[in-house]
């Protein structure tokens, strides 16, 4: 818990810490996340980013920005229910073509259906909704052998609220906010282990499940039956 706290720090800006921003943009995401993901990208090469949850943008330019930096054609393609992007964000991802697509991630396939979604994929999962439906959408969607979902946020020792780190132990809590998403991203993939393994060389990175999600970075290794089109 300890060490899960203490990556905290370095996601919510304070007035110790400053600013927890990318060109601007609010970024909440962990160093071993980050470092994870650029891993990830540089592997696999993907076609096509989902960011699943936009909230005020950071993810999204941060995809779009590591993948420019290893010289790849990425499409970012960014979803949430609502547009909380500032002004100044929503120019930057015009600037990087990243695609802002106002959706619900439960009924993603059909929202995006009539977009070009090069592979691979590489799928991000920030947001606390049923896995199993997100798992539907996007395998209706196209998902198929050699692509990835990485559930963020399935440590239990994750903090209940923004803002709560290793500073103030004592008003750290982890009584909920990661609980029933491990338990809904444990469902839903156990319905697919046939289909789906971890990949432990990134989730195991610096130890044992040592990162803010846990048994949660899955690559596709059977091919779909009846993939759609990208």
């Amino acid at each position: 818990k300890d060490f899960i706290m203490r990556l905290h720090n370095g996601i919510y800006a304070s007035e110790k810490h400053g600013p927890r921003t990318w060109r601007g943009a609010v970024l909440i995401k962990d160093s071993i996340s980050l470092t994870n993901y650029m891993r990830l990208l540089e592997r696999l090469k993907p076609g096509t980013v989902f960011d699943l949850g936009t909230a005020g943008g950071g993810s999204a330019l941060w995809f779009a920005d590591q993948c420019r930096a290893l010289r790849l054609s990425t499409k970012v393609v960014t979803l949430d229910i609502f547009d909380m992007r500032p002004p100044e964000i929503k120019e930057l991802h015009e600037q990087e073509a990243v695609e802002f697509v106002i959706c619900d991630a439960t009924k993603a396939s059909e929202q995006l259906k009539h977009l070009s979604l090069p592979k691979p994929w590489l799928i991000c999962d920030d947001c606390h909704v049923d896995s199993t439906k997100i798992m539907e959408e996007f395998e209706k969607l196209g998902m198929d052998q050699g692509d990835y979902i990485l559930f963020e946020d399935t440590h239990l020792a994750t903090a209940d609220e923004c803002g709560m780190t290793a500073d103030k132990p004592e008003e750290y809590t982890c009584d909920h906010f990661a609980i029933g998403k491990q338990a809904l991203v444990k469902a839903a993939m156990l319905e697919r282990a046939d289909d789906y393994k971890i990949d432990t060389d990134i989730q195991d990175c610096y130890g044992y499940n040592a990162a803010r999600y846990v048994n949660s970075v899955f690559v596709r290794v059977t091919k779909a039956t009846s993939a759609a089109p990208a």
